[in-house]
C-alpha cells in the first residue's frame, strides 16, 4: 500500500486544512524545520487509518482556533493497482472507505 494523497481539515496546526499529493514513482519525504507540522502529519495519517485510542489524543489535535471541519482522508494505491480512500471525521470517530471501480467510487 502506498499513500497517494493526504487531506486534513482542522487538525493540529492545520486548522485551515492542507492537501499533500505524493509522487507515484519516487520516494516521498516530509521535511521541514522544527514545529513545521511533520509529526502532526504523521499523527493525522495514523488517526485517519486507525482512529484515536482515547479522547485525550482526539482532543489534543483539535485546533483551539475556529475551524470548519475536524476530519481527514488518505488515498492509497493497493498492491494490485487499485485505489482506496479512507475518510474519518475525528469529531465522532466515524470512518468511510471508498474503493475505486473504473471511474466510480463505491463504499
Amino acid at each position: 500500500m502506498r499513500i497517494e494523497r493526504l487531506k486534513i481539515n482542522g487538525f493540529g496546526s492545520f486548522n485551515r486544512g492542507i492537501e499533500i499529493n505524493f509522487s507515484d514513482d519516487q520516494l516521498s519525504l516530509v521535511i521541514g524545520r522544527n514545529e513545521a507540522g511533520k509529526s502532526t502529519i504523521m499523527s493525522a495519517v495514523f488517526g485517519i487509518l486507525f482512529g484515536f485510542k482515547d479522547n485525550t489524543l482526539k482532543d489534543k489535535f483539535e485546533p483551539w482556533e475556529r475551524h470548519d471541519a475536524y476530519s481527514g482522508e488518505v488515498q492509497v494505491t493497493t498492491e494490485d493497482g487499485g485505489s482506496v480512500i479512507i475518510r474519518r471525521d475525528f469529531k465522532d470517530n466515524s470512518a468511510e472507505i471508498l474503493e475505486q471501480t473504473g471511474e466510480t467510487w463505491n463504499s
